[in-house]
């Protein structure tokens, strides 16, 4: 009931397609059916409409229906590669392997040293004690990560920032807009605001490296840095879209 309520609100009209939707879906090998390019419709408008879409460099919802539409970059024509051979289920992501390079993507952006953020939505959680593993980078020192005590979030600064295990689930992001400090956020709620100094990064974009099968990715973000509200918004655009599958 809920598929034909959606689908019906589509075709009458109230999702017509938005050009970066029709954009993306047409580079997709398999296309989506209806039910899912109205979601994806739905989630670039909602990204455009806060104000995110255009500040992101990349943004992958590995939660798609195959393997050739999770790696494609929905804001530019770019796919990330599967590097480590991780396993991939439809509608749900990919799960970490033990892969040291994991999924790579292409190294362009926008993004700096003292303005960049970077998020991850995982849907399954767990501890694992590699102090490499990211689930997503921009490089080995900016990063998330999950571990036993929880996850560290880190970008490239003196220090880091832990955030409990059930906090780490869903959407966790950071965002740097200045030399003196970051944002830590959890499923859009601010947890810590680290007075760290930025240091410079190497750029080597990738997801899941180094991290164990308890680690299940449905969506990660990198790009310029995000107000509050945008993050909120971020969040709350992923949560519905892995909702409606």
């Amino acid at each position: 009931m809920l598929y034909l309520t959606r689908l019906q609100g589509f075709n009458a009209g109230r999702g017509s397609l938005c050009d970066e939707a029709k954009a993306l879906i047409a580079r997709m090998t398999t296309q989506p059916n209806a039910e899912r390019k109205y979601l994806i419709n739905r989630t670039i408008m909602a990204l455009k409409n806060a104000g995110v879409w255009s500040r992101l460099d990349a943004f992958y919802v590995t939660a798609a229906h195959d393997s050739q539409a999770s790696l494609l970059n929905w804001t530019k024509n770019e796919a990330a590669t599967n590097a480590g051979g991780l396993p991939f289920t439809a509608d749900v992501g990919f799960v970490g392997n033990g892969s040291a390079v994991g999924i790579t993507m292409p190294g362009t952006g926008a993004y700096a040293q003292t303005n960049h953020a970077l998020g991850s939505y995982t849907t399954a959680y767990g501890g694992q004690s590699l102090a490499n593993a990211a689930v997503v980078q921009i490089d080995g020192g900016t990063h998330i990560n999950n571990w036993d005590s929880g996850a560290k979030i880190r970008t490239r600064s003196a220090g880091s920032t832990d955030v409990t295990p059930a906090a780490a689930m869903g959407h966790v992001a950071l965002s740097r807009s200045n030399s003196g400090g970051y944002d830590v956020y959890a499923n859009s709620a601010l947890v810590a605001a680290p007075a760290l100094a930025a240091g410079t990064f190497n750029i080597n974009p990738a997801l899941l490296v180094d991290c164990s099968n308890t680690v299940t990715l449905a969506a990660a973000h990198l790009g310029l840095s995000l107000t509050a509200s945008q993050v909120a918004a971020l969040n709350a655009a992923l949560t519905s879209y892995i909702a409606g599958l």
